[in-house]
């Protein structure tokens, strides 16, 4: 059987709730220079290679609950 353990435990649920405080905070003044385009889609890229990264070496499922 294998072992389950909690939405808490999982680092690419942590990193993608970081990604999105960060993406929702930039409008509200937290990146205080403006980026050129090719940041932006930097960045994008940059997650989903680190949430690819996170789910290969990812062992154990989440709990339903």
């Amino acid at each position: 059987m294998k072992t389950l353990k909690g939405a808490f435990l999982s680092k690419t649920i942590w990193f993608n709730l970081l990604a999105l405080a960060v993406v929702v905070a930039t409008p509200f003044g937290f990146d205080e220079q403006p980026s050129p385009e090719w940041v932006n889609q930097a960045g994008g890229i940059a997650i989903v290679l680190v949430n690819l990264l996170l789910r290969t070496v990812t062992v154990e499922p989440l709990a339903d609950k």
